[in-house]
């Protein structure tokens, strides 16, 4: 029961950016629902937890109100073990550069990449070693133009993987989650949090 309310509440959750007025409050007011039938935390707020001068690996990033902002080629961890289960919402906005953005998971306790735009493909980093280009969540076409707001919306399962943008289906990846890693080049410190590349 559990696992079909978390699913139907990732499909809401999804459905929001494309909603106003009426239909949105509606369908906040069944989020709310649905947090409580499933035994649910609310969400957790990751951009508090981040401090560029602690969690910073490689580049200039800084913290700009309620915004984390990257000046180019960077890595930084997000200090944050996440559920078994959860679901990440990334608002992203591209004001320069062509180059990829990697979203870092923690799935089936290894940590695994959601890549957007390398080389104008997007899907997980690694799947059994093969990169997005190779694998079958692999998406051809640009999902962050430059100077348009995305929402990002990732579910991560106990075997399964499926990115949204802006409501648009881009995978839905199903299987064992140890057939999942990252770049092992990613230079990263902790082993079980969440993690950003730009």
């Amino acid at each position: 029961k559990v696992s079909i309310l978390r699913h139907a509440l990732g499909l809401y959750q999804a459905s929001l950016p494309g909603l106003t007025g009426l239909s949105k409050a509606r369908v906040e007011k069944r989020i709310e629902e649905l947090f409580k039938a499933a035994g649910l935390a609310k969400d957790v707020d990751l951009i508090p937890l981040v401090d560029p001068k602690v969690d910073l690996c490689v580049g200039n990033w800084s913290v700009q109100g309620t915004t984390l902002v990257n000046d180019g080629v960077g890595i930084m961890e997000v200090p944050y073990v996440p559920p078994d289960e959860y679901d990440l919402k990334v608002t992203v906005e591209r004001k320069g550069g062509t180059m990829a953005m990697i979203v870092g998971l923690v799935a089936g306790g290894r940590q695994v990449g959601v890549g957007m735009d390398e080389d104008q493909v997007s899907g997980l980093a690694r799947i059994d070693g093969r990169r997005p280009d190779e694998n079958e969540t692999g998406h051809r076409g640009t999902l962050l133009p430059l100077n348009k707001e995305r929402l990002l919306f990732i579910s991560v399962r106990k075997t399964a993987v499926a990115l949204t943008v802006d409501g648009q289906k881009i995978f839905d990846w199903k299987g064992e989650a140890g057939r999942l890693s990252r770049n092992p080049a990613t230079p990263l410190r902790a082993p079980n949090v969440l993690y950003l590349v730009a």
